[in-house]
Order: C-alpha cells, then structure tokens, then sequence
C-alpha cells in the first residue's frame, strides 16, 4: 500500500463521500449527464453498473483510514452504514525495530469509538514493514527488516507478542498484517507462512482475529499459506509507479486476481480508490479522487472513460510545458469493479482507502 510517511500502494471500495451538490445533479438532469461522482460529463458507464443493488448477496465491506488524512468520520456519517470493519493504518518499527504508532491513529481510533461506540465497527490495527529511521527518513517495505523479525522461533515469539500487547492495549478486534516486498524470496516467504500460522494460533486464544495482505505477485499455489487467517489480495496498481499511464485495474486483471485466489481460504478483495497522475518523464503522483476532479478544473481538460476499467481519463500540460495523463476511479468504476467481483463469486472486499473520494458508495 501506499502511505504518506511511508509513500506507498487499504481501500476504497464503494463506500462513501459527501454528494454533489443539488444545483450540480440537477444541473446533469438537465444536460442528460450520467451522473458521475464528480458532477462531470465523462460518459456512461457499463449498463450494468447498477446491478450490485439488485437482490445480490450482501457485500462484507472494509475501509482503510490512513493517519496521515484521518478526518473521516464526515464519510463515516455519510456512507458508513455499508461498512463493516476500519482497519487503522499503521503501525510501524523505529529504527532499533521496536513497534511504534502514530498518535494520529490513537486519536481517530478514539474518536471513532466516543461517536459510535465500541461495536458499530469491527476494528483492526495494521502493521506495515516500514522504518522511521532516527534522522526522520524511512525505510520502506524493508525486508531486512522481516528477516530480523521472522527468521527464528524466538524472534517470531518476541514480534508476536509485541504485536499482541499493542493491539491489545486498545482493545481492536484483530490484526492486519501488510508485510510487502517479499517478491521472489522463497526463504523469507517460508518464514513469514510459519509467521502467520504462529500468530494466529495466539491471536485466536486472546480473541483477535487475524488478516493478511497479499500483493498481487504473492506465491499463493507454492508457499504454505495457513488456514485461519483472512488473506486479502490487493486488486489494485496495475498501473502506477514506475510504469506507462494506465488504471489501477480492468476487467482482465481482476478477473485474473479471482481465479489466482481461488484455492485459498477466506479471501478478500482489495480495491482502490483515487489514482495517478502521470507526468511526461516518467514522474508519477498519486491522487484522490476528489485531488484529480480538482486539478481537471484547474486545467480545464476534457475527461473520457476508458473501456477495459471503466476509469476516467484526461490529459493537460502543466504550467512548464510538460504533459500529463490522470487516471483514476470514480463511483461508476467501482462500481463496476465490485460487480466483476461479483460476477465471478467474490463478496468480501476491502477498499484502499477512506479519505478524498467524492461519492463512492455501494
């Protein structure tokens, strides 16, 4: 994933976002707009965008709040009776890799509870394999790290409990694992599946319920992945850093991300919300969804949807000449995605991330 401190790739998935104004929506009815979650004309959608609403099984929804943009519960008040469970990230190491957790995400794990209580979500803490090193750099997805952690009994007793005391000490509902950047290491792979079997042996007998994120290239028919846990995929960033211009996803590779988890158990799917900015040269931003409406109006480009992902795309130079191509996702894509998902038997979804969407809902 991707974090501010920690720049990275959570979660939106159809789920929130103050809406467009009376005078914009009345102003689409009046033009014949499909009404988009921005109040722009960027063109139908699939016709069957609205069939998640008809009489399908009921989705299990999970939101991503982010400390460095926590002001959400104004989504929450909007659009938060479709989700389920708000998983707080993160959970970090310092540089003597000890745990460390911003005082953002105390403060919104608090205030989500004093405004709805301690049973209306399901909550979970996540840890990520970041460092803040002592000079107020980072690491990041650092697997040096991990193997320090991971390699031998006695270390992996020791982060476990670590782990524990800190969800503990707030009283969340499970744990969210985000260990990334494993890639190719099959060494490092059969020690983070004895690491996942271990820790949810002593979460469970504490009542902490346990997720695993899982990024797309995971090796999920080679390396020993334990039943117990709930393993989340992250169906997002096909295109982003570090790559041509492009959507976070399509239909081809979602519909490659269902059957790559087909054989595990307890699967869910991660969607994302927002996407990038890709600038001549190579340089690539990314952006929320309210962020991209934002800059199209500042430079009054024209949007078009694209086919594959049913994203919205537009172009502009900026102020020094160079050229850009924005893709992101709006309501009508996610909605989109979900009914892929759908269609091919997938429910449990999570959405990277709450914060800067505009109208995304379910």
């Amino acid at each position: 994933m991707k974090k501010k401190l920690l720049p990275i790739a959570l979660i939106m998935i159809a789920v929130l976002m103050t809406a467009c104004s009376t005078s914009e929506s009345k102003e689409q009815k009046d033009k014949g707009q499909y009404p988009v979650s921005s109040g722009e004309n960027t063109g139908p959608a699939d016709d069957n965008s609205d069939a998640a609403s008809k009489g399908q099984k009921e989705r299990e929804i999970s939101g991503w709040i982010v400390y460095w943009d926590s002001d959400i519960l104004t989504e929450l008040s909007d659009r938060g009776k479709n989700i389920g469970t708000l998983c707080y990230f993160a959970s970090y190491f310092k540089e003597d890799y000890s745990l460390f957790l911003p005082e953002e995400v105390k403060d919104t794990y608090s205030k989500v509870k004093q405004k709805y209580g301690k049973e209306r979500f399901k909550s979970y803490l996540t840890f990520v394999n970041d460092i803040r090193m002592n000079d107020g750099t980072s690491k990041l997805k650092d697997t040096e790290l991990l193997y320090q952690l991971l390699e031998t009994k006695s270390s992996r007793d020791k982060h476990i409990a670590d782990i524990l005391s800190m969800a503990a000490e707030d009283s969340y509902d499970g744990i969210e694992i985000d260990y990334e950047a494993i890639r190719e290491d099959k060494t490092l792979w059969h020690y983070f599946t004895q690491f996942a079997e271990e820790l949810y042996q002593q979460a469970s007998k504490k009542g902490l319920k346990v997720r695993i994120l899982l990024e797309p290239n995971a090796p999920v028919d080679e390396a020993a992945f334990p039943k117990g846990p709930e393993y989340v995929i992250m169906c997002y960033n096909l295109f982003g850093y570090g790559t041509q211009p492009g959507p976070k996803a399509d239909k081809a590779f979602l519909e490659e991300m269902v059957q790559k988890m087909k054989d595990l158990h307890n699967v869910n799917f991660a969607l994302a919300a927002g996407g990038f900015d890709f600038e001549e040269g190579g340089a690539v931003k990314q952006l929320t969804e309210e962020e991209a409406i934002l800059l199209r109006k500042d430079y009054g480009a024209e949007t078009q949807r694209d086919d594959g992902s049913r994203c919205v795309v537009y172009s502009y130079t900026d102020k020094t000449g160079k050229n850009h191509e924005v893709w992101y996702a709006d309501k009508a894509t996610i909605d989109y995605w979900l009914q892929l998902l759908e269609d091919n038997g997938a429910y449990k979804v999570s959405l990277w991330r709450l914060g800067g969407n505009v109208t995304v809902e379910p």
